[in-house]
């Protein structure tokens, strides 16, 4: 073990003929160092232990894309932010035991990981925010296992109703393609669209007490829409009845006027007129046209 506290990553290649492209698995784990070399040499890299050590910060994995295990637990880590957002092939995290504070930071470098699995951040301060495990199973939603317990479906069910969008899709059934109904009946306004992104637990609470107003609003909307089908309905029986010159008529009348010009190619005199014609230099002839 170093003096300085540091380990250079050439370590295991020392005395041995092992090609560094071979290599998928490395341990560095309880060797009470601060510092340590990039492991970029080692392209096919899959899984690191870095575990037990006195690590505050993790500047030594931009090349390893690969990596599907990855164990910090147990440093002195403050801060992740750059440092793990572009392991997108993780399914093994540990990183329990560390001083990571802010749960909102660390969420968010977790956020491009769409294989992890196993995810442990207990120990941590942050562990003790409210609502902590709700709000990490509702934004890593490809988590089975977190801080050792197995995420079961029920835990889902009430992290999507606490941090998930659920009174915006209700309010998006009151829209038609895209844009409200028009209806002066409408209770609905656009100050109750919220976004629940990152949500408080006063939010949560903010829109369960909307649900009321919310299905007013949709039975209401539902009425009109009813009544434009049969307005439209009404409005289709009426054109069956008339007869075919009447809708030929309706339907020419809808349409754009469009206009057409053209030369009068009928009026030019062949080559041998304009030759023994005395004015040859008479102008073309424009035909416009009025179509609809």
């Amino acid at each position: 073990m170093p003096d300085e506290k540091d380990i250079n990553s050439d370590e295991p290649m020392h005395n041995t003929d092992v090609r560094q492209n071979d290599i998928t698995e490395l341990h560095f784990g309880e060797r009470d160092v601060q510092r340590i070399g990039s492991f970029g040499k080692f392209k096919n890299l899959q899984r690191l232990w870095l575990n037990g050590n006195k690590l505050r910060r993790i500047n030594c994995l931009h090349e390893n894309f690969r990596l599907t295990e990855l164990y910090l637990q147990h440093n002195l880590l403050v801060d992740i932010t750059g440092s793990l957002r572009h392991l997108t092939e993780l399914q093994v995290l540990m990183l329990q035991g560390n001083q990571l504070k802010h749960l909102t930071d660390v969420i968010h470098e977790l956020g491009r990981m769409q294989r992890l699995q196993v995810l442990n951040l207990f120990g941590n301060p942050l562990a003790q925010d409210y609502d902590y495990r709700n709000y990490v199973i509702h934004n890593i939603k490809s988590l089975q296992r977190l801080d050792r317990r197995e995420i079961l479906k029920k835990e889902r069910v009430i992290a999507q109703k606490r941090y998930g969008d659920e009174c915006y899709e209700r309010l998006k059934e009151t829209l038609a393609f895209g844009s409200r109904v028009p209806t002066t009946e409408s209770k609905v306004s656009d100050s109750e669209v919220v976004s629940h992104r990152g949500v408080t637990a006063e939010k949560s609470a903010q829109c369960i007490q909307q649900d009321l107003c919310f299905d007013a609003a949709h039975t209401v909307i539902s009425a009109e829409v009813d009544s434009m089908i049969q307005r439209s309905t009404l409005n289709l029986k009426k054109e069956k009845s008339k007869s075919f010159s009447e809708r030929r008529e309706t339907q020419t009348g809808r349409r754009s006027l469009m206009e057409y010009t053209a030369f009068d190619w009928s009026a030019m005199p062949l080559s041998e007129e304009r030759r023994l014609a005395e004015d040859s230099d008479q102008p073309m002839k424009v035909v416009t046209m009025y179509l609809r």
